[in-house]
């Protein structure tokens, strides 16, 4: 489902060969699984070698999507350095620069002082990264805090602007009109929307946000499951309502299905999609049809 609406979105947004047209903030990086995902989905519209594991990569690697990755998790970090690492160097492009990994928490509040909360590495044979939160609370007794920043997107953007493709890079000449926000924080989903309202709205501090962050993203790809009612108050945090705040803020928001897009908001909205299942949602600005919605009022067909 996820891969569907990439390709539909990247479609739209990536003509091969073509300067940098999309860039993605991607929060809860993990150890890289929407970097893979992304990697597909470029790999079916662009396959030039068929079959080979770089088509994506290969366009990832020379600079037509920005990615901007925050993983708070120190061995999940770890890993997706590596792994990023790594590619950089099997790619004939090493010198470009466009995939920034930063080792922070994104949540609706800034503290400079935070703490993540991860499982011993050694409780289930495997590393911690799996397993972590901001609340100690959600996640397990056994839980041991590491010290991390903690920033709401609004203030990072504004206040850590040397993360800003740098003029050396070769899109550094190139605005990036089109962003995905792409949000996987085990149930602080919502908690992350709050803390990026500025950013949603156009109303970022032009003074000190890099230009490329100035829009607006036109794509938000965020999970719904029932890790929001321990992550967050249930009560003030219900699909409806982070649905609501989204249309306020000029989005339209979709259910991803296997094959259509259900859409949530104003009239569309019904009290049984409120089922605190596994679920991907998408919002997407109202003024943004290149994806083709389709016939229905309610659904696409991806």
């Amino acid at each position: 489902k996820v891969v569907a609406f990439l390709e539909a979105m990247l479609r739209s947004n990536v003509q091969w060969p073509k300067s940098v047209q999309m860039q993605i903030i991607d929060i809860g990086a993990h150890e890289g699984g929407f970097i893979d995902t992304l990697n597909d989905a470029l790999g079916n519209i662009f396959p030039h070698n068929e079959g080979s594991e770089s088509d994506g990569w290969s366009l990832l690697m020379n600079d037509y999507i920005n990615i901007l990755s925050f993983e708070p998790t120190p061995s999940s970090f770890e890993i997706l350095n590596q792994r990023i690492y790594s590619r950089r160097h099997q790619e004939l492009s090493t010198q470009h620069k466009n995939i920034k990994l930063v080792r922070t928490a994104i949540s609706n509040q800034t503290n400079k002082d935070g703490f993540i909360h991860c499982l011993p590495i050694d409780q289930f044979g495997q590393a911690s990264s799996q397993f972590a939160s901001l609340s100690s609370h959600t996640i397990s007794l056994a839980a041991i805090p590491y010290p991390t920043e903690v920033w709401s997107l609004d203030d990072y953007l504004e206040e850590r602007k040397h993360f800003e493709w740098s003029d050396s890079d070769a899109t550094s000449n190139a605005v990036a009109v089109n962003t995905l926000l792409k949000i996987d924080v085990e149930g602080f989903d919502p908690l992350v929307l709050q803390g990026a309202r500025k950013f949603l709205t156009g109303y970022l501090d032009r003074n000190t946000t890099p230009q490329k962050f100035w829009h607006p993203p036109k794509y938000i790809l965020f999970e719904y499951n029932q890790a929001w009612t321990v992550a967050c108050d249930s009560s003030v945090f219900r699909l409806e309502t982070v649905v609501d705040e989204l249309s306020n803020s000029g989005y339209q928001s979709y259910l991803l299905g296997s094959e259509r897009m259900l859409r949530l908001d104003g009239t569309c909205w019904s009290d049984e999609y409120e089922f605190w299942e596994w679920s991907n949602v998408v919002a997407i600005q109202e003024n943004e049809d290149d994806l083709n919605r389709g016939a229905g009022p309610n659904s696409q067909t991806i």
